[in-house]
């Protein structure tokens, strides 16, 4: 048949042709089928998708306005709009993850991805209401979305990825028993009543035990046993529910697709009930609510002859008490600590509307601080929560609870700052307003990886104090104690940030430029010259992906840091050649310990020999991909006297069943991955002479399976991967 696609070829492919197809294939009947059946469900899926998905696509990007910048598109080349497409069309993924076709054969879910059809709802929809006939069913691919059955034990639910419902519906004959309504933009697989069964037919064993399985999932969910059904997440049980209209969002429900932090680590463990007042409610239908509920309360007090329930500063504490036992509650202990003087001028720290951090706007003086199990804790361990949140789940914090207002104007507060979750909102002016803030604090560490929006005139901003250019060069005061500084992927910064950064911040010792691509030799040198003359040296330097650096560099590095610089990440600098670490040789490196040569393809044995001499205490070194080294190499690393660890993976011919012993009987953790020339006796010789803590032997042909089973029983590596 003809072509359904056309690809565009950026990388080296493997080619098949037909006729070698279909040779081979029949061969290999196991590997013949598992391609014939992916082959038809993709075809199938991209069919179905050409109607549906695919051009509603096409014409919202078509008919939207060229400024709307929340369209997908929009942003996003076609050619990637076109990838993503391509990949959900492997449909035998996501239903594998789905428990309702655990146990089921190959054969069955074959039929199965032939007859589903893609379909998309959109935030706010009710796909289907309580006591409605249906004859489809739904499982869940992204997204989430609310269950809601209206019975005497008021259940309520939440479904997401892999999760699966309509299903009694059209295996029990019965009317849907919940309203499921959308969260967010929900991606379902649906299956009809009719091709379902058509498929049950074919295998009638399976459709028994899957029916069976439904009337147990149904029967869990009438008495409430939501921890017993797959995929739902109960959210309350037996307590009044604001409108359906309404969203709530709660430190436990937020989006899914959010880099991975500590604190979302947190809510992902967290599961208890929240109060109330934790809640950001987005509907303004529920604000006149709580109004009326604090009215209410208020009548309530007045009529039991408690005073006017205006500011809380002004109870007494014997009032306190007294309305804390009347509603039978546990008065915690009032805090040990006072709010700052400076508190009352603290201005707001972010605002969305126009992505700024806009802090020259002065706010209202705050109320006093009421006391919870949370802000009565000691504000040095308020400063350590702070340091293990992200800074965009800081910002919500701060600007929800005034005791952490009150914590973030110490000066012992926010002095390690990541940016690198909100990379997308740092611009030049939203960096700048931050900036402002934080001359207020003594700053120690700042990662700003992937602000790939950040210049030169913004990051300026960090390094200078409203000091003219003329003027001679001071380091500003928060910056006296600046120590790490991680510039990953800042692509726009160059050699003039460089220069103030050396000048302006005389302790900082570790510094990040991997893949800053406009930074020459130029800049390195200006860097490197303002930092000599400051009492703490650079420790820490990686510069990997930096490719306009060479062997000039190299001997930089020799002339400013040899005596401080601890470690050192060269991937991928394709220019720096042997010259660069012969130039090495006449001087050294004491201090040294780890080096990262990655995918340094043009480095030979000479290289090696002059990275010995100049680096003699070297103790993790990677050499992965280095592809031009011998087995010469080897023995010049076997006089590293403190070599620990060492990654050769991928680097051809340099380790061998000769050269591998050369390494010595110190290295505790090696990875010989895709070493082709090491072979099961050769590595069975070595381990016995020098057994290992972690060894890496994966996509080694010349290893067979018995050898890595000897080694197993031997037990010559603690840890063994293959």
């Amino acid at each position: 048949m003809q072509r359904c696609l056309k690809v565009l070829v950026l990388c080296t492919v493997a080619a098949l042709t037909s006729d070698q197809v279909h040779t081979l294939l029949p061969q290999f009947p196991d590997v013949d089928k598992i391609i014939r059946f992916e082959a038809e469900e993709r075809l199938a899926m991209m069919n179905k998708m050409e109607n549906s998905e695919l051009d509603q696509a096409s014409n919202e990007t078509t008919l939207a306005a060229p400024s709307q910048e929340g369209s997908d598109h929009s942003r996003r080349s076609s050619i990637q709009y076109n990838v993503e497409s391509f990949s959900r069309t492997g449909i035998r993924n996501s239903l594998d993850k789905i428990p309702f076709f655990f146990d089921c054969s190959e054969d069955f879910l074959h039929k199965i991805c032939l007859s589903i059809q893609p379909r998309t709802y959109d935030p706010n929809t009710i796909i289907f209401s309580q006591g409605d006939l249906g004859d489809e069913m739904y499982f869940i691919v992204d997204g989430y979305v609310d269950v809601d059955a209206k019975a005497s034990s008021m259940i309520y639910g939440r479904l997401g990825p892999g999760g699966y419902f309509g299903d009694s519906s059209i295996l029990l004959d019965l009317p849907r028993v919940a309203t499921i309504k959308t969260v967010e933009q929900v991606e379902l697989y649906v299956l009809n009543r009719t091709d379902f069964q058509h498929v049950c037919d074919l295998f009638p064993d399976v459709a028994a035990r899957l029916k069976k399985l439904t009337g147990s999932r149904l029967d869990d969910f009438t008495k409430g046993r939501l921890d017993e059904i797959s995929g739902i997440r109960p959210s309350s049980l037996n307590e009044d529910r604001p409108s359906q209209t309404s969203e709530c969002r709660t430190t436990c429900d937020q989006d899914p697709t959010l880099p991975i932090t500590p604190a979302t680590q947190l809510r992902k463990a967290e599961t208890r009930k929240r109060r109330a007042s934790i809640a950001v409610w987005n509907d303004p239908i529920l604000a006149p609510m709580s109004q009326k509920a604090q009215q209410h309360t208020l009548a309530a007090d007045s009529m039991q002859g408690y005073p006017d329930d205006k500011d809380d500063n002004d109870r007494d504490d014997n009032y306190s008490l007294e309305r804390s036992n009347r509603r039978n509650l546990e008065l915690p202990p009032s805090p040990s600590w006072t709010i700052p003087p400076g508190l009352a001028s603290l201005p707001p720290l972010y605002h969305e509307e126009n992505d700024t951090f806009d802090l020259d706007t002065p706010k209202s003086p705050p109320l006093a601080i009421s006391a919870d199990r949370f802000t009565t804790l000691p504000p040095t361990i308020l400063i350590r929560i702070m340091d293990l949140l992200d800074f965009g789940t800081l910002i919500q914090l701060m600007r929800l609870n005034r005791s952490m207002q009150a914590i973030f104007a110490l000066d012992q507060a926010l002095n390690h700052v990541d940016l690198s979750t909100l990379h997308k909102k740092v611009t030049d002016d939203s960096f700048a307003s931050l900036m402002a803030v934080m001359r207020r604090r003594r700053l120690r560490s700042l990662s700003l990886q992937q602000c790939f929006h950040l210049t030169d005139t913004g990051f300026r901003s960090l390094l200078v104090d409203n000091i003219p250019l003329q003027s001679p060069l001071a380091t500003p005061t928060f910056l006296q104690h600046f120590e790490k500084l991680d510039l990953n992927s800042c692509w726009l910064l160059s050699d003039h940030s460089l220069q103030l950064l050396g000048e302006r911040c005389p302790h900082l010792t570790h510094l990040d430029l991997s893949n800053c691509r406009k930074i020459t030799n130029d800049g390195m040198y200006r860097f490197l010259v303002a930092k000599h003359g400051s009492s703490t040296g650079l420790a820490w330097l990686s510069v990997s992906y930096c490719k306009n650096l060479t062997d000039v560099t190299m001997q930089h590095l020799a002339d400013y840091c040899r005596h401080s610089l601890t470690y050192l990440n060269l991937q991928r600098c394709t220019k720096i050649t042997d010259a660069g670490f012969m130039g090495w040789t006449a001087t050294s490196f004491p201090r040294l310990r780890e080096l990262l040569l990655v995918d340094c393809s043009f480095l030979t044995d000479r290289a090696i020999q002059s990275l010995t001499e100049a680096a003699p205490g070297l103790e993790r070194l990677s050499l992965s991909f280095c592809c031009s080294l011998s087995d010469s190499a080897m023995y010049h690393l076997g006089h590293l006297d403190h070599l620990v660890h060492v990654d050769v993976s991928f680097c051809g011919a340099a380790v061998s069943d000769v050269s591998l012993p050369l390494l010595g009987p110190r290295i505790k953790r090696l990875n010989i991955r895709g070493c082709v020339r090491v072979t099961g006796q050769g590595l069975l010789r070595f381990l016995h002479a020098c057994p290992l803590n972690t060894l890496n032997i994966s996509q080694c042909p010349s290893i067979p399976p018995h050898a890595r089973q000897h080694i197993l029983d031997l037990a010559l590596v603690q840890h063994l991967i293959v």
